[in-house]
């Protein structure tokens, strides 16, 4: 089954990233469309999680292809602020859909291997929005 950016409903828009709502896999899904600096990024994360807190979201898809990769200290604020936050929401899967260079992988390792510190049930990489939808929409004991 295969879901697309059309079937999704776009909640907010900024210079730098799109978050729609998709139904079919009750996902909030963050899409950076350009690099984003450090306050960008945060404005932006607040965003999303206000949009989990208020349509009841179990599951998160990021989309950084088009965004460079956070820093070390962006990275440690995304994990002790938003995530928690949203585990509390009811976060339960994330998927992340990246480009696979070593830069990436630096950041996926560093946000996977501090995955269960911040509560989050399941976590995933992929390297298309497709992998990412047929990964949210299977089912796992929650």
């Amino acid at each position: 089954m295969k879901t697309t950016q059309s079937q999704s409903e776009l909640l907010f828009e900024s210079k730098k990233a799109k978050i729609y709502l998709n139904p079919e896999t009750c996902t909030l899904e963050l899409m950076w469309t350009k690099n984003a600096d450090k306050e960008d990024y945060k404005s932006v994360s607040y965003k999303g999680l206000e949009l989990l807190k208020e349509y009841r979201l179990a599951n998160w898809l990021s989309g950084i292809k088009n965004n460079d990769v956070i820093d070390d200290e962006l990275s440690l604020w995304l994990q002790e602020e938003i995530i928690p936050r949203a585990v509390s929401y009811g976060l339960k899967k994330v998927a992340i859909v990246m480009e696979k260079d070593a830069f990436d992988k630096y950041y996926s390792n560093f946000i996977y291997n501090n995955s269960e510190r911040t509560g989050i049930e399941y976590l995933q990489f992929f390297d298309t929005k497709d992998k990412a939808d047929a990964w949210l929409l299977s089912n796992h004991k929650l």
